[in-house]
């Protein structure tokens, strides 16, 4: 039987509200949400009274939250903006919370380096919501692919195709509206085979051959001994 999780979200705006929000909704017993942080007062009270939140463990700010030492609380979801989210991570590490992060993780190397330094040895849940690389459907087509029983596979094709305000909040005015998009061809086991000239460019590489060759969602940057490390996770 699965154990009703309780837990606090930090950032109580579109995804806060409307995804993790609306999941402790749907699943009242497998998540609870018994604390909300938020500085938009209407957000703030919206989501409390959705979610039966007494005043007192609602809160304006992420450092009254951590003075009122909420014991009872199992993990945190941390959906603020992609730019503040550094802060409530290391803060929550340190109550030795379970921790959901939205995605982007952060928006810059520094930070990067700064959480990866602070949570390889993490030993509680943190965890970034790339849900699609956790969905039971992509291994399931792996493992129909592999089988052979549908015979030589010529061509994947798998696109995401972004709603008009999801590209507009995100890619016109957001924080990513300068990333370059880049098409780029793998194999069935994700190798990289090629890549274009844009991404050529994000990873500041001339030629395909410093790229080809290396798995998907694999930074070509980290050295060997850290590949080792996610190697052997």
């Amino acid at each position: 039987m699965n154990k009703q999780v309780k837990l606090a979200l930090i950032g109580a705006g579109n995804r806060g509200q409307g995804i993790f929000g609306k999941y402790a909704q749907d699943m009242p017993h497998r998540a609870k949400f018994t604390a909300v942080v938020e500085p938009d007062r209407a957000k703030r009270e919206f989501f409390a009274s959705m979610h039966e939140i007494s005043a007192d463990r609602s809160f304006d700010s992420l450092a009254a939250f951590l003075v009122a030492e909420l014991n009872d609380i199992d993990g945190v979801i941390i959906a603020t903006l992609e730019d503040m989210r550094i802060e409530p991570i290391l803060k929550s590490m340190e109550r030795g919370w379970h921790i959901l992060v939205e995605k982007p993780l952060c928006t810059n190397k520094e930070e990067l380096i700064e959480l990866y330094d602070a949570t390889k040895d993490y030993e509680n849940i943190l965890i970034v919501c790339h849900q699609m690389r956790l969905t039971p459907i992509y291994k399931t087509i792996k493992s129909l692919v592999d089988s052979g029983d549908y015979g030589d596979i010529v061509c994947i094709q798998h696109s995401e195709n972004l709603s008009w305000h999801h590209m507009a909040h995100s890619f016109v005015r957001g924080f990513f509206n300068n990333a370059p998009i880049g098409i780029n061809i793998f194999d069935l086991n994700g190798k990289v085979l090629a890549v274009n000239n844009l991404a050529r460019s994000f990873f500041g590489v001339q030629e395909n051959d410093p790229l080809t060759g290396y798995c998907l969602f694999e930074d070509i940057s980290i050295t060997d001994e850290t590949k080792c490390l996610f190697i052997n996770k």
